[in-house]
């Protein structure tokens, strides 16, 4: 089983590379406190759209 790693710096790249790949990831690893888009706002944005909704999608907050 092969894996591949895409990271992006950003939501807006994050979102890019979700709609460029003709291959969906399996899971999303998000971080809540990213820069231009937030985690939540990604989150919505992933919500409304009717193929990246279903990847399931695990946030996680730096904050301690």
């Amino acid at each position: 089983m092969k894996h591949q790693l895409n990271e992006a710096k950003h939501g807006e790249e994050a979102l890019q590379i979700l709609r460029d790949k003709s291959k969906l990831p399996d899971i999303i690893l998000l971080g809540l406190n990213m820069l231009n888009i937030n985690g939540i706002e990604f989150l919505k944005i992933l919500e409304n759209d009717s193929v990246l909704k279903y990847i399931p999608t695990y946030g996680n907050s730096n904050d301690f």
